[in-house]
């Protein structure tokens, strides 16, 4: 019936087929991915096609195939122009993904905070995506930084809200200034750098400050660590707004290091 296209934190535009509702595997769906650009072109997808639907590995919805195509529709393209805030979008070469680059596209916005907040980030406990996108849409916070600088009489007022519950969640806001180098690196959402990445960066480097001055040949030490990986990194570290950030977030109290884990050294030597 359509093409939904989603925006996610680092700018990448997903594309989803919506369609008439079918049963599949025990559940009505409507949605499925459609991946990338090259999956469309492959597949020669059109509005008005009539699709074929399985659920990769018992779960997730995709489009294995056209079964009839509508000659009438050309074959469907990505937006030149971002849907959440219309800058024009790129695709980088060597990547399938096209990209929306204005990094203050506020869908981009929405996603980067949930990211930061989520369980394996900063895990800050309440401030889910239905809360951040109210405190977004009310001006509240337009960075990360800003969630450390919400009151509780900020958040009482909102929809669905409380004075208990804007003190919990105050608290909770408070609490993961604690949670270590590690989170923080991964909370950043630098690209290529997932959780176990960002592990190895804070074991390796104990600071934030000494990431931040790290050479290509250091991080290349690291296990796992090619170019795509390096080069994001240094890109990170290297933009003036991201180095605002960290010092916004220093200024927070956020904490810039890691805790070093002290082996037992009884039988050192034996």
């Amino acid at each position: 019936l359509s093409v939904d296209v989603q925006v996610g934190r680092t700018g990448v535009l997903t594309p989803t087929a919506v369609f008439e509702p079918i049963t599949l595997a025990g559940t009505t769906v409507s949605r499925a991915t459609l991946n990338n650009a090259d999956f469309i072109k492959e597949k020669q997808i059109a509005i008005g096609d009539t699709i074929v639907v399985r659920k990769a590995g018992d779960i997730i919805p995709e489009v294995v195939t056209v079964a009839k195509h509508n000659h009438e529709n050309p074959e469907y393209t990505l937006p030149e122009y971002c849907p959440a805030c219309n800058s024009k979008t790129m695709r980088e070469d060597g990547e399938a993904a096209i990209r929306c680059l204005n990094p203050d596209c506020p869908a981009q916005l929405l996603r980067k905070l949930i990211h930061f907040c989520s369980r394996d980030a900063m895990d800050i406990e309440g401030l889910g995506d239905a809360v951040l996108e109210v405190l977004v849409n009310e001006k509240l916070i337009e960075k990360a930084s800003d969630i450390y600088h919400l009151q509780a009489q900020d958040i009482a007022s909102l929809e669905r809200m409380g004075e208990k519950s804007a003190q919990n969640l105050v608290s909770a806001i408070d609490a993961s200034k604690s949670a270590g180098l590690a989170r923080l690196v991964y909370a950043l959402g630098i690209r290529n750098v997932g959780e176990v990445a960002a592990s190895a960066l804070a074991d390796r480097f104990g600071t934030l400050e000494e990431l931040t001055r790290a050479s290509v040949e250091q991080i290349l030490e690291l296990e796992d660590f090619g170019e795509i990986m390096v080069n994001s990194v240094l890109s990170y570290f290297s933009s003036e707004s991201n180095r605002d950030k960290i010092e916004r977030l220093a200024a927070y109290g956020v904490k810039l290091t890691q805790d070093v884990v002290v082996a037992d050294t009884k039988l050192a030597g034996l």
